[in-house]
């Protein structure tokens, strides 16, 4: 067993809660990331490329 530990892809950031919410799509390319500590605290990630967007609340747009 290696002594280091492994080290993240990528890191959600910008959290206010801890999330307590991860759900990936049918096909696995998206993950979802929520909190019901916070109204709409919601991440999706992009599992290709480990891109990070926030969705706004429909009420927002």
């Amino acid at each position: 067993m290696a002594k280091e530990s492994p080290k993240p892809l990528r890191a959600v950031m910008n959290l206010t809660t801890a999330v307590d919410h991860l759900q990936f799509n049918s096909t696995s390319e998206i993950l979802a990331v929520a909190s019901s500590a916070k109204k709409d605290a919601v991440k999706m990630v992009i599992t290709r490329s480990l891109h990070c967007t926030h969705l706004l609340a429909p009420s927002k747009l």
